[in-house]
């Protein structure tokens, strides 16, 4: 790829993966890094010199942090906005449920229990005692996710930010 910069101001002014049949008057044609993105530059020109774009490493950086946190949370949870949701109803239900309320007033305990074959009580009892052992798991990989978002965030250049580990920290089953 190659960076066309219009001479006058040093700007960048376009990219293309050859000059050939381009008017370069006025425009410097220069080389891009390998497997430079125009569209996500990791690189940015300066003063002639290809620099690493911080923001954009930052950004990226983030977004494989936040995938991690994600991976973690899966290990212990079905994936999905919609699942989370779910699981935050039953546990709702689970919590208010009493052995003479009326199922009808309880929609996912009473499906999971038809579903299941097992008691209603026994259903919010699991749904319980799942919601309570998932404080401290997701507690610990919110924290380290969190961790690492500042830390990346306050990275004052690529070479600190490489001494970032965003593999560690992880809490496993």
């Amino acid at each position: 790829m190659i960076a066309l910069v219009d001479i006058a101001t040093g700007a960048i002014i376009g990219y293309t993966p050859s000059t050939e049949g381009i008017d370069l008057t006025g425009i410097e044609a220069v080389e891009a890094p390998d497997h430079f993105d125009p569209v996500q530059p990791s690189h940015v020109l300066v003063d002639g010199a290809w620099i690493e774009n911080l923001v954009f490493l930052k950004r990226r950086m983030t977004d494989e942090v936040n995938a991690r946190a994600e991976q973690a949370r899966c290990l212990y949870l079905t994936p999905g906005s919609g699942q989370a949701i779910t699981y935050a109803r039953k546990e709702a239900e689970a919590r208010a449920w009493t052995e003479d309320a009326d199922p009808a007033d309880f929609p996912f305990l009473a499906a999971e229990a038809t579903g299941t074959g097992s008691p209603i009580a026994d259903v919010a009892a699991l749904v319980v005692a799942q919601a309570d052992a998932w404080v401290a798991v997701g507690a610990a990989i919110e924290g380290n996710r969190r961790g690492l978002v500042v830390a990346i965030e306050a990275a004052a250049d690529p070479s600190e930010l490489a001494t970032i580990d965003a593999e560690s920290g992880w809490p496993e089953p």
